[in-house]
């Protein structure tokens, strides 16, 4: 079936069968990863103000952007892609008449700002000598293609109207240490704390990577053999119930993705597990999961450069100007930060995840700190916003739901099994209202 069939049929109702569709609207397939171009970054640059660029003109109700280098005593309209050189902050667009020009933005007349590198966003304000902009506003929060839920499209059967979804994220190998890797009896220690998963209740289960962590590629075990005994646990929760299904998204931090980013599929081979990508899009019914193990979430609270006129009242001039909001280290994850517990959801947080929804893309931030193949620039669009946008950061767990509606949730980079927690989300159909249609909650794993 070729992509466009799948998202056709991704958005047609049909009745309710007694396993629930599923269907995958964005899955990546390693392809020249290795052949980097020079001007792939200018490339990237210039996909994500096209493919951004409606968006900002459909909230604007504008036929079209003024070139940012443009020389303008009056107030206009522009469309830029964010870079920071230190402490200042310029705009860069390659789509139009702006002669691939870096312009910088005059802020001082703003009383609240967030920004940060690869960001694209669309600026009000005058450039009376073609070289600095003094902005009046800034947009960050184009029109979304949004996936509605029609009342109409109710199921008949109601007994089936509602499902249960469990994500859990790795690795899951923190008792075997490189001092077991020759000992005979290595592989019965390999996944052990998948064991538990046998009595977690849920319709689907979403394994979130690390698996096979690359600590093990240079050793001399058998990591098909080390598969295959991941598998036959996913095999063993599946087995407990009619028609589950599992769903394993890699993290760059597994043998088989070489450290790329975006990272191909596992490649299981079995009907009842779901083998995608990271980042992935799929539908589980008429629900849409956006899922990424790729820590935007820790590069993007890094880089922020964020003001507040109230906030930041108290502040030295000198430290008001282009304030970044740097990530502090009580904010990772310590040993015991994925332990239950009442979620706190702050400033930063809230604007991070909205960042995240209306910037459509699964790699916000640019450049990259990590390695990553950009040279299909599309396999980070995110054509719809979902329903729920699952990440995994060494940011502290949350979940925040945000206006549109979304929902988006951190499940957090889990390295001990005894902290571990599972994220659950329950879906009744049945109710139309957002806010009553999704039960989410984390639960502690080990119980």
């Amino acid at each position: 079936m070729s992509f466009d069939e799948l998202v056709i049929n991704s958005l047609r109702k049909q009745n309710m069968q007694k396993n629930v569709e599923t269907v995958v609207l964005l899955q990546y397939e390693p392809k020249n990863l290795f052949y980097l171009r020079k001007e792939e970054d200018y490339r990237f640059i210039k996909h994500r103000l096209e493919f951004m660029k409606d968006g900002y003109l459909e909230l604007l109700e504008l036929q079209n952007f003024s070139p940012i280098n443009m020389a303008s005593t009056a107030d206009t309209f522009v469309l830029g892609f964010v870079i920071t050189v230190g402490e200042k902050i310029f705009v860069f667009n390659n789509i139009d008449e702006s002669n691939d020009t870096l312009v910088e933005l005059n802020l001082s007349e703003l009383d609240r700002y967030s920004l940060f590198p690869g960001q694209v966003v669309a600026i009000k304000g005058h450039n009376p000598n073609g070289n600095e902009i003094i902005v009046r506003k800034i947009y960050d929060s184009p029109v979304l293609p949004v996936n509605f839920f029609d009342e109409r499209d109710r199921k008949v059967d109601t007994k089936n109207n509602s499902f249960s979804v469990c994500f859990i994220s790795g690795p899951f190998n923190d008792d075997v240490k490189t001092e077991h890797f020759n000992s005979p009896d290595v592989y019965n220690h390999f996944f052990r704390s998948l064991d538990q998963i046998t009595t977690m209740d849920a319709d689907y289960l979403v394994v979130l990577g690390p698996f096979i962590e690359n600590k093990f590629l240079n050793s001399s075990l058998d990591l098909e053999r080390v598969r295959d005994i991941f598998v036959a646990k996913l095999n063993a929760w599946i087995n407990k119930k009619p028609f589950r299904k599992v769903i394993t998204v890699p993290s760059t931090d597994d043998v088989h993705t070489l450290g790329m980013y975006p990272s191909a599929p596992l490649g299981c081979k079995s009907a009842s597990i779901l083998s995608l990508s990271n980042p992935t899009q799929f539908y589980i019914d008429n629900v849409l999961f956006s899922v990424c193990t790729y820590d935007m979430l820790l590069h993007m609270s890094s880089t922020e450069v964020f003001f507040d006129v109230d906030e930041n009242a108290s502040l030295p001039e000198s430290e008001i100007n282009h304030r970044s909001d740097r990530v502090d280290s009580n904010v990772l994850n310590t040993l015991d930060s994925c332990a239950p517990k009442a979620q706190k959801r702050t400033k930063r947080i809230e604007r991070l995840s909205a960042h995240i929804i209306y910037q459509r893309c699964f790699l916000p931030c640019f450049p990259p700190r990590k390695v990553v193949s950009i040279n299909r620039s599309e396999c980070f669009d995110m054509s719809v916003a979902p329903d729920f946008f699952v990440i995994c950061s060494k940011l502290k767990t949350f979940i925040q739901r945000d206006e549109g509606p979304f929902i988006i949730a951190n499940v957090g980079y889990q390295p001990k099994i005894a902290n571990k927690q599972v994220l659950r989300i329950v879906v009744d159909n049945n109710n139309s209202n957002f806010e009553e249609r999704f039960t989410t909650e984390f639960e502690k794993y080990d119980k």
